[in-house]
C-alpha cells in the first residue's frame, strides 16, 4: 500500500486529476454493465412476457376448467362406484377376496392371488369406478405342505394382504 501512496506521490496535480478521472469512468462503465444495463433490460422485458405468462396461464385455468367438467361428467356416484368395485371385485377376483364398506371407502382382503391379478383388479376399479388406492400391505401367501413340487413353486408367486380405496373423491 505504501509504495501505491509513493507512486501517486509522485504523480504531478495534472497527472492525478486524469487518472482518478480515469478511474471514476471506469468504475461508471464497470457499474452500468453489471447492475443498470441488466436492470433496464428487465424492465423493457417484463410487460411483454408478463402477457405471455397470463395468456398461457388463462389458457391452462380453461383447460383445467374442462378436464373437471369432463371428470365429473364421467365419473359414477359413491352408490354406483361401490356397486362397480364389488362387481369386479367378484369377477376377477371371486373367493379369494373379500371387501367391506364403511362409507366411501373399502377394504379388500386378499388370500394366494397371483401379482398379476391384482394389478389388473386395481387397473380395473381405477379406470371404472375412479376410484383412489390408498396403502397396500403385501407379503407371500402361505404354502401348504400337501401341495407338490412343482405347485409349490407356483404358490411362491402369489400373494395375500389388504387395500384400501376410496370412491368419490375419498382418500383412504
Amino acid at each position: 500500500m505504501n509504495a501505491l501512496k509513493t507512486w501517486w506521490a509522485q504523480r504531478a496535480p495534472r497527472e492525478r486529476t486524469v487518472l482518478g478521472a480515469g478511474a471514476a469512468l471506469v468504475a461508471l462503465a464497470l457499474l452500468w454493465l453489471w447492475a443498470v444495463a441488466p436492470a433496464l433490460q428487465t424492465l423493457r422485458s417484463a410487460p411483454p412476457r408478463l402477457a405471455q405468462l397470463e395468456a398461457q396461464l388463462a389458457q391452462m385455468r380453461s383447460a383445467q376448467a374442462e378436464a373437471q367438467g369432463l371428470r365429473a361428467q364421467l365419473a359414477p356416484s359413491a352408490d354406483d362406484a361401490r356397486r362397480q368395485i364389488t362387481q369386479i371385485t367378484r369377477d376377477q377376483l371371486g373367493p379369494r377376496a373379500q371387501i367391506a364398506w364403511n362409507a366411501d371407502t373399502a377394504q379388500v382382503r386378499f388370500e394366494g392371488l397371483p401379482p398379476e391379478a391384482l394389478a389388473r383388479w386395481l387397473h380395473a376399479v381405477r379406470v371404472q369406478a375412479f376410484a383412489t388406492p390408498g396403502q397396500l400391505q403385501i407379503k407371500p401367501a402361505a404354502t401348504t405342505s400337501a401341495a407338490s413340487a412343482g405347485e409349490a413353486s407356483a404358490g411362491a408367486s402369489l400373494i395375500s394382504g389388504s387395500l384400501s380405496i376410496g370412491v368419490g373423491g375419498t382418500t383412504p
